[in-house]
């Protein structure tokens, strides 16, 4: 799927930004505080129904009282149209016409896959960062995730409501947090395992690397010396006193490792820049692999803290892997030279879009 029309009002800068973006790559190019990132987050709501930035009043500009985005989708034969309606108290999501009462409807039609300069340093970000990474690869790659995620979730909310009440007995939530808590984990190792090779080849194409000694793992969220019912048990008081659940799914965390060390203790930033890249787009190309969809990537300050030759071998991995890309970039000299020659450049200048190279779609 790609997006074959983008319209934006209202978003920060944004007054009424409207533009017909190529299926491949979409190089933003403009200077500090004139709307690149912004038209980033404007896609991204359209493929998530939220902003990779804050959620509140801030996204809607300063003389307005709602703000829209608006997309067009195409690919694989169909074609959806999506808006994303905000004032500064509620969200309306439309699909084709007809309100959704969820924004998990959007996943399914564009999957989306934003490295911005918040999530760029995944291998030393929180664990939380980490655990959303692992479930937008999961729920795109395995129809039943998304399902158990819900689920779990659920008994999650509902089990940890029960302790705040200090009631007596067993806890009613054990069973479905622990059936939908081992289904997830289950899902969550065997995706680690079959990624970890496409990681390894992909941070091989950088150049830079021993793979042989870098590789992923997967904490459970509770001790590897006992089961998750056993972990329940044994913080069955502890629990109780805290008004919460320390052990299950959602404590889970993502690893990487070189050799036996953690590889955030070893790798400079930039080294853990190109891994964290490594890893979303080994997560692409296993997506592209296993289910045959195209997700669409936004980069937000293309190649920042890379050097030119990882810059250029971050290019040809994506170029190669034929993707909807929109990358920006301040100044044209910093679009590397092996960038294809059918992209479209577009210019932002003060909230306005223009196009600049390119064949106008």
């Amino acid at each position: 799927m790609h997006l074959a029309l983008v319209h934006i009002q209202n978003l920060r800068c944004l007054q009424d930004l409207r533009f017909k973006p190529g299926p491949r790559w979409n190089w933003l190019l403009g200077n500090n505080g004139q709307g690149k990132t912004s038209v980033l987050e404007g896609i991204f709501m359209l493929g998530t129904g939220n902003s990779f930035r804050d959620r509140g009043e801030g996204m809607i500009r300063l003389t307005a009282t709602e703000m829209l985005v608006f997309g067009e989708i195409e690919g694989d034969g169909k074609h959806h149209r999506v808006g994303i309606l905000r004032d500064r108290h509620t969200r309306t999501i439309k699909i084709d016409g007809q309100v959704v009462d969820s924004a998990w409807r959007l996943l399914e039609i564009m999957p989306i896959l934003a490295m911005t300069a918040d999530n760029s340093q995944i291998l030393s970000d929180s664990p939380q960062q980490r655990r959303r990474l692992l479930d937008w690869g999961l729920f795109h790659v395995e129809p039943r995730y998304g399902e158990l995620l819900q689920g779990f979730r659920r008994a999650l909310r509902q089990r940890n409501a029960w302790l705040k009440s200090r009631p007596a007995g067993n806890n009613p939530w054990d069973r479905p947090f622990l059936d939908f808590g081992l289904g997830l984990e289950q899902l969550r190792q065997d995706y680690i395992s079959a990624l970890t090779p496409y990681f390894t080849e992909t941070l091989a194409q950088f150049g830079r690397e021993k793979t042989e000694d870098a590789s992923l793992q997967l904490l459970s969220g509770w001790s590897r010396q006992k089961s998750l019912e056993t972990a329940l048990e044994q913080d069955a008081r502890r629990d109780l006193d805290a008004g919460f659940t320390h052990s299950g799914p959602h404590r889970a965390d993502l690893t990487f490792k070189w050799q036996e060390w953690p590889a955030a203790q070893i790798l400079s930033r930039g080294q853990i820049k190109l891994w964290s890249y490594a890893f979303r787009l080994a997560q692409l190309r296993y997506l592209r692999a296993q289910r045959g969809i195209r997700a669409v990537v936004l980069l937000d300050d293309f190649g920042a803290e890379l050097d030119p030759d990882a810059r250029e071998a971050l290019l040809q991995t994506l170029q190669g892997m034929e993707l909807q890309v929109f990358a920006t970039v301040t100044h044209q000299s910093q679009i590397p030279a092996g960038a294809s020659s059918d992209a479209q450049v577009f210019g932002l200048e003060a909230g306005n879009i223009r196009l600049i190279e390119g064949k106008a779609a």
